[in-house]
């Protein structure tokens, strides 16, 4: 028998390589009630993989060098893979399963990987200034904590003024003790962190804590910050002028009125003229009978050239008292910071109707 060979038509197939995955961008986290938050910027098609360290002694590969999928646990220890997302979703977040912990951020393909990041969480409570208590009093500040932290070891505090380059510490410069500082077992003793001797300027004052975590580490609360203003209060003075009547003998009339505010502070709150609808004298925002006859906007860069003229309605009186009387006032908020000052006390009672 005759033998013969044969041939099929060929094919022809491109193969493309695999392409490695690249670093995201941007990579940062938060932590908050025990869940973290991370987020990045989409660098390209690929996964990001969330895994745990659980013994760092066993990391084989340093970030960014490219690896096979398939040696994970070979190269980074046998921790779950808490999540997977896409590049493009450039966000992930999942509880945390302890008080410290240690996550690889990879970026994955099909079967090829690359390490970002091997980050430290650390699940601490915050320390934050308590706004409500921190005072100013008799040029001594009082320094309250909103509570005292877990595990908080060191308080590390500045207070800036306007004149600072840096308004604001950060963490960097807690970490390079930079800061004043002082042991969480004395402020539990204190309750509180006192300076004496305030620059009469506005202050920024900062709180970082330090903790001491379980396996020995340490780790840093984000800034709690607060604005405080420790300059003499700003004198805000003002009156009324009334329209007159009569040829000879000149009558204060309920029309016409003008309100004048003069003041050289660089800001001026929000002002209200109000009276009491009984016509009294102790007249607070608060009180529901006090009625507000004019409000007056801040003025942030302060009053042009220190003095301000406002053309009162004359219907403004129609349901005041004659005789009532007439105060400008701040939010109880601002009163700390302006001094308001009646120049002409006569002024300041509605005329006879």
């Amino acid at each position: 028998m005759e033998s013969r060979t044969e041939y099929s038509e060929g094919v022809t197939v491109n193969l493309t390589p695999e392409l490695p995955p690249r670093l995201i961008k941007n990579l940062d986290f938060k932590i908050t009630g025990g869940r973290v938050r991370f987020t990045w910027q989409n660098s390209g098609d690929f996964d990001v993989w969330f895994k745990e360290i659980v013994d760092a002694k066993k990391v084989q590969i340093q970030p960014n060098t490219t690896f096979e999928l398939d040696k994970i646990d070979e190269l980074l220890g046998n921790g779950l893979v808490f999540r997977r997302a896409e590049s493009s979703d450039q966000i992930c977040e999942f509880d945390l399963t302890s008080d410290l912990m240690k996550i690889a951020v990879i970026s994955a393909t099909h079967s090829l990987g690359i390490v970002n990041e091997i980050v430290s969480i650390a699940d601490i409570e915050p320390c934050e200034i308590d706004a409500d208590k921190t005072k100013i009093t008799a040029n001594q500040l009082k320094l309250v904590l909103k509570t005292l932290p877990k595990n908080i070891y060191m308080i590390h505090y500045k207070v800036s003024n306007e004149d600072a380059d840096e308004f604001y510490a950060t963490v960097e410069d807690a970490k390079e003790r930079h800061l004043n500082r002082i042991y969480a077992t004395k402020y539990e003793h204190d309750t509180s962190i006192t300076q004496a001797h305030l620059p009469q300027k506005k202050l920024y004052i900062t709180v970082i804590g330090e903790y001491k975590l379980s396996d020995g580490s340490t780790a840093y609360s984000e800034p709690s910050t607060i604005f405080l203003n420790n300059r003499p209060r700003a004198e805000i003075s003002y009156w009324l002028e009334w329209g007159m009547s009569g040829l000879f003998t000149k009558t204060p009339q309920a029309k016409n009125c003008k309100l004048i505010i003069e003041s050289k502070a660089d800001f001026v709150p929000r002002l209200f003229l109000a009276c009491r609808k009984d016509g009294l004298t102790n007249i607070d925002l608060k009180n529901s009978v006090t009625k507000v006859l004019e409000e007056i906007p801040e003025h942030r860069k302060g009053l042009p050239s220190g003095h301000l003229e406002i053309f009162l309605s004359d219907e403004i009186w129609d349901e005041v008292l004659s005789g009532a009387n007439i105060k400008l006032l701040t939010l109880p908020e601002d009163e700390r910071y302006f001094f308001m000052k009646a120049v002409k006390p006569e002024t300041l009672t509605v005329p006879k109707k």
